[in-house]
């Protein structure tokens, strides 16, 4: 007996918006992967680092940004979004004169986005791939700090 293949049913708009926050959360690292290749050629080290530590300032102010959301009215994740883009521009510009001190500052606001995001309404699927990327985004940096302890 022939078995028909079965219909998938279209997948919902918040599956959607799921899925593509998944795709571009993970798509998010390759600049990272990237810059982090740059650096471990000499020639290229500067140019990596540079881009590097300006994506990872771009990514940390744009998360510390996805703490203002209309319906959260809680002063403590405005205050934390605010610290957080603060503290992502004094360690891009730190970045440049003091590499190693400004690129563990970089990795610490991805870990203050991160703990401020506990007091949003997340759901765990997204905290999840939260805990994953971020993970992975300081671990990037611990490599770059290495690299650039290696020039």
């Amino acid at each position: 007996m022939k078995t028909l293949p079965r219909h998938r049913p279209e997948p919902t708009s918040a599956e959607l918006v799921h899925l593509t926050m998944v795709w571009l959360g993970y798509l998010g690292l390759l600049p990272f992967a990237a810059a982090l290749v740059l650096m471990a050629f000499a020639q290229q080290a500067q140019l990596g680092m540079l881009l590097f530590s300006c994506y990872s300032c771009a990514i940390a102010t744009f998360l510390a940004g996805s703490l203002w959301q209309p319906q959260v009215s809680n002063i403590a994740l405005a205050l934390a979004s605010n610290l957080v883009v603060l503290l992502a521009v004094g360690a891009l510009l730190l970045s440049f004169v003091r590499p190693v001190a400004g690129l563990t500052l970089l990795a610490l606001c991805f870990y203050l986005s991160f703990f401020a995001e506990r007091f949003a309404a997340r759901s765990p699927a997204y905290v999840r791939m939260r805990r994953r990327l971020t993970g992975t985004v300081i671990l990037c940096h611990a490599l770059a700090i290495y690299w650039v302890l290696q020039i």
